[in-house]
C-alpha cells in the first residue's frame, strides 16, 4: 500500500514536470498553485558585499492541507528547489524545522500545515557591485495533502538590492517569520554521541547528551531523517537514565537494511533548555549496516569509532548474571539463607523433596517478576515513564510490605508464633508445605526490587526500550 502510493505520487510529479507550465517565466512575489501560497523571501531587505543573509522558501498551505519534511513518513514526497544564482553567490542545503506528526489513518505522515519557512544560508560575494541588484531565482516543487495529494510547483524570483556596508537598511518584510523560523530548527550539539542496533523488528537508537540529564521529557518523538526505516505511525518507547536516552523504534514494513547513514531529530514538547531552548535536537552517525557505532563530534568534526554497546544478547547475560549477585545482597540473602534452611529441614535425606521445593519457590519468584514486567510494560505502553521497582513509588504498597517484613521478623525473632493458619504470612513462608516455598519466591521477589546489583542497570535499562516479548525475555533471565 505505501509503496503504490509512492509510485502514484511520484508518476503524478513526473508528469507535472513534463507540462508546459515549466515554459513559464520566474515570477516576483508570491505565487499561488493549488492549495499552496509560494515565495522566496529574506531576512534583509538588502545585502552588502562578503554578507551573509538566509533565504527562505515560504509554502503557505489551504486549510486542512500539509507539505512534507525531509523524510515524509508513510507517504508523501518532500518540497524540492533548484537554484539560479548571480556569479559568485553560494547557497547552503534547504533546512527544515522539526515536523509534526500528521495522522491520516492507518498511516501517519511527518510534515507541517498553515505556513513554513524552509531556510537556505546565502554569502554574496565581496566582488558583487554596489547599487546593483542581486536576482535569486529558484525551481521549485512540492506535493500537498489531504484527502488527496496533488504535485504542484512554482518558477520564484527574488531581487535584493546591494548596499555599502555604512547604509542603514529597512527592516525586511518577512524578518520577524524568518527569526521564529529559525527558533525551530533543530540543536546539533557540539558533544553527543549516538549508537543504533538493529534488534529483529526493533531498532534501538540510544542517545548521549549531557543537557538530556535532569531533562522531564513531554510528548517525546524521535524523527528519523531517512526514508524507509522507521513505522511512522508505531509507539516509540523511551527509557532515560542521567544523559543516556534509549529509544525503541519498530521497523517499517519496507524496511530497507543497506544504509550507510542513520540521523534523526529527538523532539520534546518542552524543549531542552541545553538547547537553547529547542524543541528538537539533532543526532547522526554514520553506519555500514545498523551495527552499533558510536559518534562524537565537536565543532565540525566527528570521530567514528566501534564499540562494544550493550546488545540483546548481552542484556540476557547481564540480567542472569545480575540475579545471580543479586542473590548475595542484603535485600535477598537473609529471605534465601532462611528458605533454603527451611529445604533441608523439611526434606531430611530426600533430595528429590529439595529439588521439589526449589522448583517451587523458582515458580514463585519467576511468576512473580513475570506479573512486575508485565504490568510494568503495559503501563509504559500507557505513556507512563516507569523504571523497574515502579511499585515501590506507591506509599500503599511500601506499607504493606512494611507490614509483612514486621510481622515476619517479630515471629523469627520468637516475640510470638502464628498457627497454621491459611491467612498467616509467617506461617505460609516456615510452613512445610510447597505454599511456604511458593510464598517465599514472591517475598523473595518483592523485597528484591528495590535493589540493583552489577550488570542490571544497563539490562534493566535497555530492556525498557525494547518490545513486550524481548524485554519479558530480559526480566525472565533475571528471574532465573
Amino acid at each position: 500500500m505505501n509503496s503504490f502510493f509512492r509510485f502514484l505520487s511520484i508518476s503524478a510529479l513526473c508528469a507535472f514536470l513534463a507540462s508546459p507550465i515549466w515554459a513559464q517565466d520566474f515570477s516576483k512575489g508570491s505565487v499561488k498553485d493549488g492549495n499552496v501560497e509560494a515565495e522566496l523571501v529574506a531576512d534583509v531587505a538588502a545585502i552588502r558585499p562578503g554578507q551573509p543573509f538566509d533565504v527562505a522558501l515560504r509554502l503557505k498551505m489551504d486549510p486542512h492541507w500539509h507539505v512534507y519534511w525531509t523524510n515524509p513518513g508513510d507517504a508523501g514526497m518532500a518540497p524540492t528547489i533548484s537554484w539560479e544564482l548571480p556569479d559568485g553567490f553560494e547557497a547552503g542545503e534547504l533546512r527544515f524545522p522539526y515536523p509534526h506528526q500528521i495522522p491520516t489513518p492507518p498511516y501517519v505522515s511527518y510534515g507541517y500545515e498553515d505556513e513554513i519557512f524552509l531556510l537556505s544560508a546565502f554569502t554574496a560575494p565581496e566582488s558583487v557591485e554596489i547599487g546593483s541588484t542581486a536576482a535569486i531565482k529558484a525551481s521549485v516543487d512540492w506535493l500537498v495533502c489531504a484527502d488527496v495529494c496533488i504535485p504542484g510547483s512554482a518558477r520564484l524570483a527574488l531581487d535584493l538590492p546591494v548596499s555599502a556596508s555604512g547604509e542603514s537598511l529597512a527592516a525586511a518584510p518577512f524578518a520577524e517569520e524568518i527569526e521564529r523560523a529559525r527558533k525551530l530548527l533543530p540543536f546539533t550539539p557540539a558533544r553527543s554521541g549516538m549508537f543504533v542496533e538493529d534488534i529483529g523488528e526493533t531498532i534501538v537508537v540510544t542517545l548521549r547528551f549531557s543537557g538530556l540529564e535532569g531533562v522531564e521529557l513531554k510528548e517525546p518523538h524521535f524523527f528519523v531523517e531517512q526514508e524507509s526505516i522507521a513505522n511512522s505511525a508505531a509507539k516509540q518507547s523511551f527509557d532515560l537514565s542521567g544523559d543516556t536516552l534509549r529509544v525503541a523504534i519498530s521497523k517499517a514494513e519496507y524496511f530497507d537494511d543497506s544504509i550507510t547513514e542513520f540521523s534523526g531529530l529527538l523532539y520534546s514538547a518542552d524543549g531542552f533548555a541545553a538547547a537553547n531552548g529547542a524543541n528538537a535536537i539533532r543526532f547522526s552517525t554514520a553506519v555500514s549496516s545498523l551495527d552499533i557505532v558510536n559518534t562524537v563530534g565537536e565543532d565540525k568534526g566527528s570521530v567514528v569509532a566501534k564499540t562494544t554497546e550493550i546488545t540483546f544478547l548481552k542484556a540476557l547475560g547481564f540480567a542472569f548474571l545480575g540475579g545471580m549477585i543479586l542473590n548475595l545482597m542484603p535485600c535477598v540473602f537473609p529471605v534465601l539463607s532462611i528458605k533454603i534452611l527451611g529445604f533441608t529441614q523439611q526434606a531430611g535425606e530426600d533430595r528429590s523433596k529439595i529439588l521439589k521445593h526449589g522448583l517451587v519457590f523458582g515458580a514463585g519468584v519467576l511468576l512473580s517478576f513475570w506479573v512486575l514486567a508485565g504490568v510494568l510494560i503495559a503501563l509504559r505502553a500507557g505513556g507512563e515513564q516507569l523504571g523497574w521497582g515502579f511499585q515501590l513509588q506507591s506509599p500503599y504498597f511500601v506499607g504493606a510490605l512494611l507490614i509483612i517484613m514486621f510481622v515476619f521478623g517479630l515471629s523469627l525473632a520468637g516475640v510470638f508464633e502464628f498457627g497454621t493458619s491459611a491467612i498467616s504470612l509467617a506461617s505460609k513462608v516456615k510452613s512445610n508445605g510447597y505454599g511456604g516455598s511458593f510464598f517465599s519466591g514472591v517475598l523473595a521477589t518483592a523485597v528484591a526490587t528495590p535493589c540493583t546489583g552489577p550488570f542490571m542497570g544497563p539490562a534493566l535499562g535497555f530492556a525498557m526500550t525494547l518490545s513486550a516479548v524481548q524485554s519479558l525475555t530480559v526480566f525472565t533471565f533475571l528471574g532465573l
